[in-house]
């Protein structure tokens, strides 16, 4: 059953994230009988109800490798097309399964938070369209759900949510901006862009209600 991620930093450039298969333990996504499960290092996502989109970089970094030779489905290269990215922090994003033709960046290139660096596709060792999204720390492969969520962050920046500043995103932040809602408190301008969950810019109940979501770990699934 696919979860509908409400990501804050968002990688598919329609901020619109179905995620078809978590990081986790799975069954072969090629033989549905096969009794081996095995990991799945990252997670895959695609558009509303299956849709193609664009792939946007998470994160401000630096590509060491982008392949854009594979022109369709090949065990031979299982990653397909892919832009692999290098963070601060020790930190590494890859995008996989990328369109043919569809790879906007080369080795070397800088690209920051939000550029379009390719297409979704079903290149490589793939069952359909969709982006196998990874996060790398160290270069050990984590779970990037808490980095879309916002709950986690590759760069030093204040946490989107922390509204308090303590370092953590939580249920003292979301009746902060409760109470602010309320007018019974004021915050600072900075608080405020923290407070400003769907980036329209300002804070409204919908920003109240997709934080107090993120922190219980409550996003919709289908």
């Amino acid at each position: 059953m696919a979860k509908i991620i409400n990501a804050i930093i968002p990688v598919l450039k329609a901020n619109y994230h179905r995620m078809t298969s978590p990081y986790g333990m799975r069954t072969n996504p090629f033989d549905k009988n096969d009794p081996v499960k095995k990991m799945h290092w990252g997670i895959d996502l695609t558009g509303k109800s299956g849709a193609v989109d664009d792939i946007t970089a998470f994160e401000d970094g630096v590509v060491i490798y982008a392949r854009d030779t594979v022109e369709g489905k090949n065990k031979d290269y299982p990653a397909g097309n892919y832009v692999v990215l290098k963070h601060t922090n020790g930190y590494t994003t890859r995008y996989l399964h990328l369109a043919y033709g569809t790879v906007k960046v080369k080795k070397g290139d800088s690209v920051r938070r939000g550029q379009v660096i390719g297409r979704m596709g079903t290149t490589g060792s793939s069952t359909g369209n969709h982006l196998h999204f990874d996060v790398l720390l160290n270069n050990a492969r984590i779970d990037p759900v808490p980095y879309l969520l916002g709950l986690s962050r590759i760069v030093n920046d204040p946490l989107v949510g922390d509204v308090d500043f303590d370092g953590d995103v939580d249920a003292v932040d979301y009746m902060y901006v409760k109470r602010l809602l309320l007018g019974n408190i004021k915050l600072t301008d900075e608080q405020k862009s923290l407070a400003d969950i769907n980036g329209d810019g300002k804070v409204t109940p919908a920003d109240y209600l997709l934080l107090k979501r993120i922190v219980l770990g409550t996003y919709k699934v289908k």
